[in-house]
């Protein structure tokens, strides 16, 4: 999220996050919540929960060996799970 930009990071840290949490919350209502615990550990692909270390940036599954960036993963499993939570 950070570069190495210092007015980008200046922009960033200066935005009103409490804002865009109510707003965001507010077109999302009804929606829904999605859990996320554990979606950093399990592999996108089979599931498995891996053990992953707090400054990894990449993991790969023990199970079937897809390698992937850690937050890339996270994202897609909490939409894979948004996608479960749907009517």
């Amino acid at each position: 999220m950070y570069s190495r930009s210092t007015r980008r990071n200046r922009d960033v840290s200066t935005v009103n996050w409490k804002r865009l949490a109510r707003i965001v919350g507010y077109k999302g209502v009804g929606a829904g919540t999605v859990p996320a615990p554990g979606t950093t550990k399990c592999c996108p692909r089979c599931g498995t929960m891996n053990r992953v270390p707090r400054n990894a940036l990449v993991i790969t599954c023990w199970r079937c060996g897809l390698q992937r960036e850690r937050q890339r993963g996270a994202s897609f499993n909490m939409f894979m799970r948004g996608v479960r939570l749907a009517p």
